[in-house]
């Protein structure tokens, strides 16, 4: 990834991936999680992380085509869905009993 910008720097800091890793894994509310394959300003691989990270229900989209904030663009119709699906999910639910399965 390009780390050459200051808020690159920051962003991909040890600091702010723990701080980050250590609210996922008290988080209670289900997360959907939407990264792009090709986003070479924040590793694929943070998702990931945050993913396994997560303590709450949660479900992991790559845009394998994305680059860095550009998944909704490159694929709207699978984000428009995952979205739909994540919503209509926890909401019918309520996210404090929301079961559903891991994806």
């Amino acid at each position: 990834p390009d780390t050459s910008t200051p808020f690159a720097q920051q962003a991909t800091s040890n600091g702010n991936k723990r701080q980050a890793l250590a609210a996922l894994k008290k988080n209670k509310l289900p997360v959907l999680f939407i990264h792009g394959g090709k986003d070479d300003f924040v590793p694929t691989e943070m998702s990931y992380r945050n993913y396994e990270a997560c303590a709450a229900p949660k479900k992991l989209v790559i845009i394998e085509e994305a680059e860095h904030a550009q998944s909704y663009m490159t694929d709207t119709e699978t984000c428009q869905r995952e979205i739909r699906e994540f919503l209509e999910c926890y909401n019918r639910r309520g996210t404090t009993t929301a079961t559903r399965a891991e994806e």
